[in-house]
């Protein structure tokens, strides 16, 4: 039954079971990144389903469902990676809601870049100030801002 499904990106399904109360649900076990608010949209792919009269439904291509995960709070944003180290992907602030506001700012209080084009749960910063240059090394400061709260942190850079 595990051959049935699959979850993008990156994610293996290692198990499947049909819920003996409710024969119609099925849970899903996958391992890879955990599917929360991240910026992403994981893409499940179900094959070999059959109608209720026993008909196979789609078998070439399957039948496809998005998930996209939201949050309303900023009180458990995290940063990933951390440190960054300049990797082409950014840096992401996960579980963050889609219409926070992310300032970065050095230690001495000069504010540097701000991004706020998030989408599923996750905003991606480039590692670039406003004139495009790639931060250096060091620590930073971001603060996520989001109906009227506010959140502060530290995010590193290695270059």
């Amino acid at each position: 039954m595990v051959s049935n499904y699959s979850v993008e990106p990156s994610m293996q399904v290692l198990s499947a079971t049909r819920d003996v109360t409710s024969p119609e649900k099925i849970t899903l076990i996958v391992n890879g990144r955990p599917l929360l608010a991240s910026g992403v949209v994981y893409t499940v792919t179900v094959r070999n389903i059959s109608s209720s009269n026993g008909s196979v439904l789609d078998t070439v291509q399957g039948n496809r469902g998005a998930l996209v995960f939201s949050t309303e709070s900023i009180d458990h944003v995290f940063i990933y990676p951390s440190p960054y180290r300049g990797e082409p992907s950014g840096v992401t602030f996960a579980n963050i809601p889609n219409n926070a506001q992310v300032k970065l700012y050095s230690l001495n209080g000069k504010f540097l870049e701000q991004v706020n084009d998030g989408y599923a749960g996750g905003i991606v910063w480039d590692g670039r100030d406003r004139q495009g240059h790639f931060l250096p090394t060091g620590i930073y400061l971001y603060q996520i801002e989001y109906k009227g709260k506010k959140k502060i942190g530290k995010l590193s850079i290695i270059r």
